[in-house]
């Protein structure tokens, strides 16, 4: 029989608290996972158009390798009517931080 003062919780272990080093850890490879084997394309860019970063569904779906997409204008990639919409794009999630 339970001690009357206990918890009726009290085997149930609490779950991390998210800013442990091992919870942390977890999630950056959690996105790691999600990023690099995502059945979409995605990129990182920095305030120019260049790109950052890229999974493998986006150097493929642009035709080339990944090592070849990094630090390159994401420009040289698409359409020259695409070029000013992705600009005005880039713009506003970087001056605003939103989507």
């Amino acid at each position: 029989m339970k001690d009357s003062k206990s918890s009726p919780h009290s085997d149930v272990q609490a779950p991390n608290h998210p800013n442990t080093p091992s919870n942390s850890k977890t999630l950056r490879r959690r996105y790691s996972d999600f990023f690099e084997f995502a059945p979409v394309g995605y990129f990182t860019f920095d305030r120019d158009g260049v790109i950052l970063k890229a999974n493998p569904t986006g150097a493929l779906l642009l035709g080339t390798d990944h090592n070849r997409l990094l630090n390159k204008p994401f420009s040289q990639f698409i359409s020259p009517e695409s070029e000013k919409v992705f600009e005005l794009h880039s713009r506003l999630i970087f001056n605003t931080g939103t989507l």
